[in-house]
């Protein structure tokens, strides 16, 4: 997505900083190594990391995901 800015407190100093969100699809049980990979690459000491679950998916959409989907996304 195009640049942010993040306005945010960092250890007492109130910061700004010119971000890039990213969004990653992915399915249950895989956003644990994920999240290990990004933040282990992440020059953060505290990155954002957000898991938001969906409530509904397209069945077509959903057993196209899972059947062409690796076990792990790393």
């Amino acid at each position: 997505m195009a640049p942010i800015t993040s306005v945010y407190q960092w250890k007492g100093r109130v910061e700004e900083s010119q971000e890039f969100r990213l969004m990653f699809k992915l399915l249950p049980g895989q956003a644990e190594s994920l999240e290990s990979h990004i933040l282990g690459l992440h020059p953060y000491e505290t990155p954002e990391w957000l898991v938001i679950p969906v409530q509904h998916v397209g069945e077509k959409y959903l057993s196209w995901a899972m059947a062409t989907s690796i076990t792990s996304p790393l």
